[in-house]
């Protein structure tokens, strides 16, 4: 089923013959089951068809109603990319409730300080949810729900993101190194001197060696986002930011690892498929996939 681009709900999947998909909808004068064939292409423009056709926007529109109608028409086929999407989608409108939930018509740049402000997920995630809401909002034009460009701006913030790599890694490191660096910084003594230049070569492998723990806690945690930056993560980034005129700027929301969500998830999940294979081999019988 990798063909399978996304999968709105309505649009109904089964197995057919070979383990082909083949797609089905349900007509909305009769409720009866219609056929649609085994080309998702062909079976998802029929599946638009019908969603525009029964759609009716509220007037006005609200952030909060575009989002969701958007993740109905476009959830992904491949189950991590759907996992990613849902999470950012109930992100954004969490986050959109909680500043006010604003009109399309009326989404300014005050808004969008609200919700940086407000952000629970830290700077690169907060990122991550603007440019899905930019994503969103082309499509909202392409369907007439906005007639303007999006007021909001991702921005890349690199300072306050190596702030947020540098407490992230420091979590990896002992403390001896952690003093290390702070003296280091505070002397500006890098690169003088023989005891410098070993203490250097040292501490630029300690920080390499937790920046690589902190990669895989947030592999197995469900925050992939957070590897680019972390693998360039490096010495310099903690001398800048022990700096004492170093510009702090505290993010609204900590990054917790350690919980090891993804395995704890994938073994529920586990368990659940394991459970649903004895209830089908109990009562075989077909099941729409929503």
């Amino acid at each position: 089923m990798d063909m399978i681009l996304f999968h709105p709900q309505g649009l109904i999947l089964r197995n057919g013959p070979a383990g082909k998909a083949r797609f089905a909808i349900r007509d909305l004068a009769s409720g009866r089951e219609v056929s649609l064939g085994s080309d998702w292409q062909t079976a998802y423009a029929r599946w638009l068809e019908m969603r525009r056709a029964s759609t009716v926007a509220p007037d006005p529109i609200r952030l909060s109603w575009l989002i969701i109608e958007f993740a109905e028409r476009h959830r992904p086929g491949a189950i991590k990319a759907r996992r990613i999407f849902t999470k950012e989608i109930r992100l954004l409108v969490q986050a959109m409730q909680e500043i006010g939930d604003p009109l399309v018509a009326e989404l300014g740049e005050v808004d969008s300080h609200a919700f940086r402000a407000m952000s629970p997920v830290g700077v690169i995630r907060t990122e991550t949810l603007i440019r899905r809401l930019r994503q969103i909002w082309r499509w909202a034009n392409s369907e007439a729900f906005a007639d303007r460009a999006c007021p909001w701006h991702a921005h890349t913030r690199e300072r306050q993101i190596r702030v947020e790599m540098v407490e992230l890694v420091a979590r990896y490191l002992p403390e001896v190194a952690l003093q290390e660096i702070g003296a280091m910084a505070l002397a500006s003594c890098v690169g003088s001197g023989a005891r410098a230049g070993e203490d250097l070569v040292s501490l630029t492998r300690a920080v390499r060696q937790a920046a690589r723990q902190a990669c895989m806690e947030a592999w197995r945690d469900g925050r992939p986002d957070l590897i680019p930056a972390l693998r360039r993560c490096d010495l310099q980034w903690f001398l800048e930011a022990k700096t004492p005129d170093a510009s702090q700027s505290p993010t609204a929301g900590e990054l917790i690892l350690g919980h090891e969500r993804i395995e704890v998830v994938d073994n529920l999940r586990k368990k659940a498929s394991t459970g649903r294979k004895i209830l089908a081999e109990s009562n075989p019988t077909d099941q729409d996939v929503q």
